[in-house]
């Protein structure tokens, strides 16, 4: 039916590109500004694939992911976690967690790392409804996924620091066309931790940016094009490629999505970004299937 795309249920579809940041980035508040209805929940679980053997080195440079003698290679896989629940009218709770491993490969070694990754807890509150959807969301990760003093040449599943994220998040639905665009800006407060020799690595705060456009050629289907980044605010140094975790970084992916709807309660996604521009990060390609489930909408 096509009023499916009227706020509330596009709430649900919004939230079927939940996983699309949260495999490769940092970003929380991931369900667009469309709260959940009262005491309605969403779930989905995402299975991603991302690869990259080149890197955006410190002034935007393509350059081999290790060096121009050493052929490398980066490989993540996981499964991916994210769970909406609507505690009240307008107020949304939200979540996310991975469990992932991660491969960084030479002609010299493979080292890889398996285990759960970096917790999310956050809320939205959708605080103006016409003539555009707007909230504002906060949230918190926590370091679960950070391994210390791992062998060199060894991946890490987190950066080991608290952040704490705030997101001005818009959007807008063009009901009776199938048409709707969502985007967000916030800053993310990134956190320092100590090294085991007793040095300090301070994370230099970030600028999170998405947008997306959707449109919805059939009664099940939507198909979408993304574009997110990270805008880090610190200067840039050179990608650390003992964790792949730089202290400050720079990166903006852009692609394409669909998402299908079975029932009214179901919905399976696939989703490709590829990283077009960056400073310290992966030139990456990544591939996310997910599979969600609505309840009380």
């Amino acid at each position: 039916m096509i009023d499916k795309i009227r706020p509330r249920a596009l709430a649900s579809f919004l939230a079927a590109a939940a996983g699309l940041a949260l495999v490769f980035s940092s970003s929380a508040a991931l369900g667009g500004a469309w709260s959940q209805p009262d005491k309605g929940a969403y779930l989905k679980l995402s299975y991603g694939l991302s690869a990259a053997k080149d890197q955006y080195k410190d002034r935007g440079e393509v350059f081999p992911l290790l060096s121009e003698d050493i052929p490398g290679s980066f490989g993540a896989m996981g499964l991916y976690f994210y769970g909406e629940f609507g505690l009240m009218p307008r107020l949304t709770v939200f979540g996310s967690g991975a469990f992932q491993r991660l491969e960084l490969d030479s002609t010299f070694q493979t080292a890889r790392t398996t285990g759960v990754g970096d917790l999310t807890l956050g809320m939205r509150y959708q605080f103006v409804d016409m003539p555009a959807v707007v909230a504002l969301s906060f949230a918190t990760k926590m370091p679960t996924g950070y391994s210390p003093d791992l062998e060199g040449m060894t991946p890490t599943l987190g950066n080991g620091v608290y952040e704490h994220d705030v997101r001005l998040l818009v959007g807008k639905s063009f009901y009776p066309l199938p048409i709707y665009t969502s985007g967000e800006l916030g800053f993310r407060f990134r956190g320092e931790r100590t090294t085991a020799l007793g040095t300090v690595v301070d994370y230099s705060d970030e600028i999170p940016y998405s947008l997306e456009v959707g449109y919805g050629p059939t009664d099940w289907i939507w198909l979408r094009g993304v574009v997110n980044g990270v805008y880090g605010l610190g200067s840039p140094q050179a990608l650390d490629i003992f964790s792949l975790s730089p202290t400050t970084q720079r990166y903006t992916k852009v692609g394409p999505s669909v998402i299908a709807s079975f029932g009214e309660r179901y919905q399976v996604s696939v989703d490709y970004l590829y990283t077009v521009a960056g400073v310290n990060t992966v030139k990456s390609h990544d591939l996310i299937l997910g599979l969600a489930i609505t309840f009380g909408q």
